[in-house]
């Protein structure tokens, strides 16, 4: 729920099986509720620090890598079934309106990349005696 300011009381916090310090992905999110959409212009998140710490936990924990997102989207038939149903609602739009669509699209690039390097990789390979074992695959085969 949303509030004018955010306190944290400690840096390290029970993850079920061990007390561990807070990640720079977990921080954004509980600091992002500092500020009142509408209300305040911005929000306030205060960390008390009562332990003493090293120097590079707060400095991970405010400037370091966000946790990676991944969608979980999945349009089932009962999804498709419900939308169908409204008749404002357009699959097809849904879908590429999708995070999961977006992910698609940016790895892309990346996996065309990738191909290139296997397909690279595939013509630059040298087999010895290419040529007696084909003579042998084609026997085997004619069996």
């Amino acid at each position: 729920m949303p509030a004018k300011t955010c306190l944290f009381t400690a840096c390290r916090k029970f993850d079920g099986k061990g007390f561990g310090y807070v990640s720079p992905g977990e921080y954004v999110q509980m600091s992002g509720r500092a500020g009142r959409r509408g209300i305040d212009a911005r929000g306030i998140a205060i960390l008390v620090v009562n332990e003493s710490l090293e120097p590079d936990v707060p400095k991970t924990m405010f400037k370091g890598q966000a946790d990676v997102l991944n969608s979980s989207f999945h349009l089932g038939y009962n999804m498709l079934l419900n939308l169908m149903r409204v008749e404002e609602a357009d699959p097809e739009y849904m879908i590429h309106r999708s995070f999961h669509k977006i992910q698609a699209l940016d790895s892309l690039p990346k996996m065309k990349d990738r191909l290139k390097e296997m397909q690279n990789s595939i013509s630059e390979t040298k087999i010895d005696e290419e040529q007696r074992i084909a003579e042998y695959c084609d026997l085997k085969l004619a069996r």
